[in-house]
């Protein structure tokens, strides 16, 4: 038996990009037939435009709500929720894989780390950093190659809109022997199952999913 992961959606309660609830998010995978979805809202000035006057605190309760929700509808339905989030950090998105709650709560602003201060944060903290849609019009050159992050050589958005990507994040990989994933970015209903990642197991923990990279036995989905 195989396992089908989402690594990267969006929800509509944490991202203001996002389209879906949690709930229908959750849902609409699990008709597609994927046993684990990973939730990865944003977090950084883009989502927290408007709340200017709001602690650390009340913009993190923003930020896992949609998380959150995912969570109880995915204990009712049989669906495994686990959490990340995406930030950007020196013009480059990137998806932190192995945060906790307590630990984002922990590091205010944590999106205006430098690329070496997020290396630090990852090692002391057992966070498999991944670049998000590498090659993209509005990323920089990527530079995870730089401080061992893995890459995400195949964003659901390339298949829509940025199909060239997908060549260019391969090369790139290979050539610097980088972790690799694959993610839906899913924000909408058409974005649902463009991506994720097969496992012989099932993906029932984050720290499952990070054995799952690091070992390199995971399927990558590309459309």
């Amino acid at each position: 038996m195989k396992y089908k992961t989402e690594t990267h959606l969006h929800t509509s309660e944490s991202s203001p990009c996002g389209f879906m609830t949690a709930k229908e998010m959750v849902q609409a995978y699990k008709n597609a037939g994927y046993k684990t979805v990973i939730i990865t809202d944003h977090v950084y000035e883009y989502p927290y435009r408007n709340m200017t006057d709001k602690t650390w605190d009340e913009k993190i309760d923003y930020s896992m709500t949609g998380f959150k929700n995912a969570k109880a509808h995915g204990d009712k339905i049989g669906v495994n929720v686990l959490f990340a989030i995406e930030i950007v950090c020196e013009d480059n998105d990137h998806i932190l894989y192995g945060i906790t709650e307590k630990l984002l709560r922990s590091t205010p602003n944590i999106y205006e780390m430098t690329m070496q201060n997020l290396k630090n944060f990852a090692d002391k903290n057992n966070i498999l950093v991944v670049q998000a849609h590498p090659f993209r019009t509005c990323s920089t050159t990527p530079r995870a190659h730089e401080y061992g992050f893995g890459a995400e050589v195949y964003n659901g958005q390339y298949d829509k809109r940025h199909r060239q990507c997908y060549d260019s994040a391969m090369e790139y990989a290979g050539a610097h022997g980088l972790l690799k994933t694959s993610g839906s970015d899913a924000h909408e209903p058409d974005d649902i199952a463009r991506g994720g990642m097969i496992s012989k197991t099932e993906i029932k923990t984050m720290d499952d999913f990070i054995e799952l990279v690091k070992s390199g036995s995971g399927e990558l989905i590309t459309s």
